[in-house]
């Protein structure tokens, strides 16, 4: 497994690499970065790959590698944060990658459907019922689009499995009733075959849970801004310090790791934010 994600990175950094003007130094060091990110993950050392991802998110981001690199980047470094048990963060972290995967006009596709399986997960393990379904209903979709009930029918038993529960959690039996069916269903089809992918579950003990901020952000939430597409610096807000980015990325420690996006840049000229809202199984934001 941990061959086939180093592989899978590295040909990543290399599509990158190919696509138009990008800068191949800028690419290895996404890839170096990115890779460093998996190993630790593998380790279930989660501090250092989260931040590991979130610098190879901020290289994406700085070096105008596009929006694949930068989905992915974030898309991990969710995952991760979502493992440290910072559901809150990690929430935010997919609902930005889904904004930069609509932005992305095709190019980071590919990371749809893992982020909404991702979110829906999140929302389900931490039993947030009736946020977990309508994500579930549209990942649905998307998974049946790209044949996933033929690639990987015990996974997508797995995944059926939990929207399910989540439904019959949110009070809806019926519907509950119906995918556990043809969940079952697709297990008697397949007896003795096993999901490719065994998801990790978010809601679990940890030992090396993420410390507390002594000083939180508000309820609100730490909010994920766009890229200032001129200066191609980041834009973060959460807190009611400011600071440059760059400063703030070398000065990152794995005991800081939970910091890291809770600092806002010098420059601000964007105000909008991104949101989910499901209108007619697509992802919007605002």
């Amino acid at each position: 497994m941990r061959f086939l994600t180093f592989l899978f990175s590295t040909g990543f950094g290399l599509l990158i690499m190919t696509a138009g003007c990008r800068s191949p130094i800028n690419a290895k060091t996404w890839t170096r970065y990115h890779n460093a990110g998996i190993r630790a993950e593998e380790r279930e050392d989660f501090l250092p790959a989260k931040q590991e991802y979130y610098r190879a998110y901020w290289i994406a981001q700085s070096g105008n590698l596009g929006p694949a690199a930068e989905a992915k980047a974030l898309y991990d470094w969710a995952r991760v944060t979502g493992y440290l048990g910072n559901y809150e963060e990690a929430e935010l972290g997919f609902t930005n990658t889904l904004g930069v995967i609509q932005r992305g006009r095709g190019e980071a596709d590919k990371l749809l459907s893992p982020t909404l399986c991702e979110l829906a997960r999140l929302f389900h393990d931490t039993q947030q019922f009736t946020k977990a379904v309508p994500i579930f209903k549209q990942a649905q979709n998307v998974l049946e689009q790209a044949g996933a009930p033929e690639m990987d029918p015990m996974g997508f038993a797995i995944f059926l499995d939990d929207y399910a529960e989540s439904l019959r959690a949110a009070g809806l039996s019926s519907e509950a009733t119906a995918i556990t069916e043809r969940s079952k269903a697709i297990r008697e089809a397949h007896q003795g075959e096993t999901p490719k992918r065994k998801p990790r579950r978010y809601a679990q003990s940890l030992v090396n849970r993420e410390p507390t901020r002594a000083n939180p952000p508000s309820s609100a939430g730490i909010k994920l801004l766009p890229i200032n597409t001129k200066t191609k610096r980041q834009t973060l807000v959460g807190g009611s310090k400011t600071r440059n980015a760059c400063r703030h990325l070398k000065s990152l420690t794995q005991t800081s790791a939970h910091k890291h996006f809770s600092c806002q840049s010098n420059l601000t000229n964007s105000n909008h934010r991104f949101s989910l809202k499901n209108e007619g199984n697509v992802f919007k934001h605002t």
